[in-house]
C-alpha cells in the first residue's frame, strides 16, 4: 500500500514501476510498503532468500532520498534474481497443484477419509450391540478366535462383504500398524462412553423442555460387591401432529447412570442424588414424583431420603 498523505511522501507511486530504454514501464510486483515499520521492502527476498543484507530483504529500507537508485541496484542483484524466480516457479506449482505440500496434502486427507470410514463401521457395530444389550467381549481379544465376543466376530463378517474394513486389517495383519488398529477393548470402552454421553444429552434435553418429573433411585450391589445407586428420570414427552400423524404423548422412564456410593444412610443418598441432578442441570423445584424401594434409609418418615427431598419440595 502508498503512504497517506500525513506519512512520508518520499515513497512516490512511481517506485512500483520503472522504465526501460524503449519509454514503456515495468511493474516491480516484489515491491512492497509497510504502513506500521513506514518502510520499503522486497517481498521475495524477505520469503525466499536467506543470509540476505539488512536493506530491502530483511529489515526494509527508509532511505527515501535514494529509494530509486536502491530499487534499480536491488533488482539487478543476483540473490534478488534467484528469489524472483523462486516465487515465479511458486506461483507456477501453486496453480498446478504440483508442490510438494499439495501432495502431503493429498495423502493426508485420504488418510483421513479412510480412518473416519473406519471409525464409522466400528461405532455402527458398537451402537448396535449395545442398543441390543448384548456382550461386546468374549475370553479372548484376538481376532479369527474362538470366544472372541460379538464385537469383533461382527468385524469378520463385515471383513468378507466391505473394502473398507477388509483393507483395515490387511494393515493389522501385515503390521502396517501396530496398537492405533481401533479393534481392541479400550476403543470399544470409549466408544460406549461417547454415545451414552450423548444419549443422556438427548434425555436430559427432552426432560428440560418438559420441565415437571419423577425421580426413581434404588441401591443395590453390583458384581463386585460395591453399593451402587440407579438414577432414573420418569416424564411425559410429546410430539406435533403431522398431516397423518397425530399427535403423541408417552411417558416415559429413562436410565441416566450408576453412581457409586460409600454412605448408604438416608443424609448421603440425598446429598448423593442433589449433587448428581445439579451436575447434570436438573433442578429439584421441578420434581413432581419420587419412586423408591422400601429401605428406611430410603422412605422413612423421619430420616429418609424421601422426606429429606419434600422439606427441599413440598
Amino acid at each position: 500500500m502508498f503512504p497517506k498523505d500525513n506519512e512520508n511522501r518520499s515513497f512516490h507511486p512511481t517506485h512500483y514501476w520503472r522504465e526501460i530504454p524503449n519509454g514503456d514501464r515495468v511493474e516491480r510486483p516484489w515491491l512492497m510498503y509497510s504502513k506500521i515499520q513506514n518502510a520499503a521492502d522486497c517481498f521475495c527476498c524477505k520469503l525466499l532468500q536467506s543470509n540476505v543484507p539488512a536493506t530491502l530483504g530483511s529489515t526494509g529500507t527508509k532511505d527515501w532520498k535514494n529509494l530509486a537508485r536502491n530499487l534499480a541496484c536491488h533488482e539487478k542483484a543476483a540473490n534478488h534474481q534467484r528469489a524472483f524466480h523462486r516465487r515465479k516457479e511458486l506461483e507456477i506449482r501453486l496453480r498446478l497443484t504440483t508442490t510438494i505440500d499439495d501432495q502431503h496434502q493429498e495423502k493426508i486427507a485420504s488418510e483421513s477419509l479412510y480412518w473416519k470410514n473406519v471409525l464409522k463401521r466400528l461405532i455402527a457395530i458398537v451402537r448396535m450391540l449395545t442398543t441390543q444389550n448384548l456382550a461386546l467381549r468374549g475370553t479372548s481379544d484376538q481376532l479369527y478366535m474362538p470366544n472372541n465376543g460379538n464385537f469383533l466376530k461382527i468385524v469378520d463378517l463385515m471383513v468378507e462383504f466391505d473394502a473398507v474394513l477388509q483393507e483395515h486389517l490387511r494393515r493389522v495383519a501385515t503390521q502396517e500398524m501396530y496398537t492405533h488398529h481401533y479393534l481392541g477393548k479400550t476403543i470399544q470402552n470409549e466408544t460406549i462412553q461417547l454415545l451414552a454421553t450423548k444419549v443422556k444429552q438427548k434425555i436430559v434435553a427432552d426432560l428440560k423442555s418438559t420441565r415437571y418429573y419423577s425421580v426413581i433411585l434404588d441401591c443395590t450391589p453390583d458384581i463386585s460387591h460395591t453399593e451402587q445407586v440407579t438414577l432414573i428420570v420418569r416424564f411425559v414427552t410429546t410430539t406435533e401432529p403431522s398431516e397423518n400423524v397425530p399427535a403423541m404423548v408417552t411417558v416415559g422412564e429413562h436410565f441416566l447412570e450408576f453412581i457409586d456410593i460409600d454412605d448408604t444412610t438416608g443424609a448421603g443418598m440425598t446429598n448423593v442424588l442433589l449433587k448428581k441432578l445439579e451436575d447434570t442441570g436438573i433442578v429439584i423445584v421441578d420434581t413432581r414424583g419420587q419412586g423408591y424401594d422400601n429401605g428406611a434409609n430410603m422412605r422413612g418418615k423421619n430420616r429418609g431420603v424421601q422426606t429429606r427431598i419434600r422439606e427441599l419440595n413440598p
